[in-house]
């Protein structure tokens, strides 16, 4: 289709669009064939829709724009919008104007959820509305995801393994998978989720999801024979390294899915998903890592998304490797224009992505035509490689939590036993840095010195490999690259909390 005829499409002709057919196999047969540019158009005329609505109805935008000397006329099309608008965050906007101020028309939905985020990368949490008509709108893309996922005609006995409390994950997850099975609640308990699955038997199928720092903890406890059991794991929050996935599969019965999905509670939890499409090109960069900072600009390789283009639209920020959401769901009550929640990343549109990995990877076309261009989803790409300001600096060398994780994993004796860790930057003696590093250990785990020495030579043996840069440190000037290895019995220390997600740099 041209792009004329793009730029024809009415609005009326996106909202029908938007708010698909519920019959799973007419949006499937829709998503695989449609064209991917015109799904990107939709989303941009969605974008400028909800720019008008938000400058007319939402207080805090319009006091943001005139504070930012923006002139709302001269926003006209896609290109204005993306480069004459500023970037909202939760420093800037949502730390600034109250709760009301940033909802439509200063009114309280008069049903719905008050979510908060988990407060781990700003020192108080912060607190958002979620209508019923937009938790409608994502429990359809959940049980269309899922029947893609996992099969259409899988029941489950879905555990919820979330922190419970006010954080959107906890109150909302049940509530989307109701129509998939039967859901139990039960947060971050080994014993409880052990329990459970004991009390029901071998005979189901189970969809546990969590954090993967908790999954990882529940599945090393062997408290149960894993490998008897029909489970499945769908995990986010957080990303994860290579490798993670092939150690825990292989402490599941063969054949078992650990689907991550994407999101942030100043969003929205299910922003994007893995698919079978997008976790192979995970698994391209992983075999050729030196491709991932050619490519993506990132010393990490990345987790790979797909997202629905109707329900957000979102651009790459110029200069940074970051991008900018823009939320497109009906009901949606607080603005959401341009926002950046500050993690190192960006997207790609489906034809794009194609294209890069037809240029990179020599046998991926074969593999394509073969598994995927006839059954893949035609949505774009959203990739993810942590979180900006998750890194410390040792004498100009660069350390990434996922770095000391995958040092760790590299030692499969030692990783059952650790449960979280924190990495820190410390002055000691007379002002020299040191490298610290907390362990949390897993439960009935006791910390010792021939523990934590085996850590350490670990971390130095691994990080060298990992690190031509921290190899050479550590030879010229030991004192600042050696780790220091503190040992913590679960839950104690400074991981004696029950924040929603771990904390990585202290």
């Amino acid at each position: 289709m041209k792009q004329w005829v793009y730029n024809l499409i009415p609005v009326r002709l996106i909202d029908l669009i938007s708010e698909r057919s519920h019959n799973y196999h007419t949006f499937l047969k829709f998503i695989k064939n449609v064209d991917p540019n015109f799904l990107e158009k939709i989303s941009e005329k969605k974008a400028l829709q909800v720019f008008k609505q938000a400058k007319k109805n939402i207080s805090a935008y319009q006091q943001f724009l005139e504070k930012n000397q923006v002139n709302s006329d001269h926003i006209k099309n896609i290109a204005d919008f993306n480069s004459k608008l500023p970037i909202i965050d939760k420093h800037n906007y949502v730390m600034k104007y109250s709760l009301l101020d940033r909802t439509e028309n200063k009114i309280m939905p008069k049903k719905g959820l008050l979510v908060e985020s988990s407060g781990s990368t700003s020192k108080l949490p912060t607190n958002w509305f979620r209508t019923m008509q937009e938790e409608r709108a994502v429990r359809k893309d959940v049980e269309f995801e899922t029947k893609y996922l996992f099969g259409e005609n899988k029941k489950f006995i879905v555990i919820s393994a979330w922190s419970l409390g006010a954080w959107t994950t906890s109150l909302s997850f049940c509530y989307y998978f109701e129509p998939l099975g039967i859901v139990k609640n039960i947060g971050p308990d080994v014993g409880q989720i052990i329990q459970t699955i004991k009390t029901m038997g071998s005979q189901h199928n189970y969809l546990i999801a969590g954090y993967p720092p908790f999954i990882k903890h529940l599945i090393d406890t062997g408290r149960i024979n894993w490998k008897k059991h029909n489970i499945d794991l769908v995990v986010g929050g957080e990303g994860f390294i290579p490798g993670w996935r092939d150690y825990v599969q292989s402490k599941l019965k063969p054949g078992a899915k650990i689907i991550s999905a994407y999101g942030a509670s100043d969003l929205e939890t299910g922003m994007g998903v893995e698919t079978p499409l997008s976790q192979y090109i995970r698994d391209l960069f992983i075999k050729e890592p030196q491709k991932v900072k050619k490519l993506f600009g990132a010393q990490r390789t990345p987790m790979f998304f797909q997202y629905n283009p109707l329900r957000f639209y979102i651009n790459n920020l110029p200069k940074k490797k970051e991008f900018h959401t823009t939320v497109l769901t009906k009901g949606h009550v607080g603005v959401k224009v341009k926002y950046n929640i500050n993690d190192l990343g960006g997207k790609k549109s489906y034809v794009e992505m194609i294209e890069l990995l037809r240029k990179e990877f020599p046998n991926f076309n074969e593999r394509y035509e073969q598994e995927f261009k006839a059954d893949s989803l035609k949505l774009p790409f959203l990739w993810i490689a942590g979180r900006t300001d998750s890194v410390i600096s040792l004498g100009g060398v660069n350390i990434y939590p996922q770095q000391i994780e995958v040092a760790l994993l590299k030692n499969k004796k030692i990783y059952q036993f650790i449960q979280s860790f924190q990495m820190s930057k410390r002055f000691l003696h007379e002002g020299d840095h040191h490298f610290l590093i907390k362990i949390e250990l897993q439960e009935k785990v006791e910390p010792t010195e021939q523990l934590a020495q085996e850590i350490k030579k670990t971390l130095k043996r691994n990080l060298s490999r990992i690190s031509k840069a921290y190899e050479l440190g550590l030879k010229d000037f030991p004192a600042c690259y050696e780790p220091y290895v503190e040992l913590f019995e679960y839950r104690t220390g400074p991981f004696d909390n029950h924040k929603a997600k771990n904390k990585y740099i202290n």
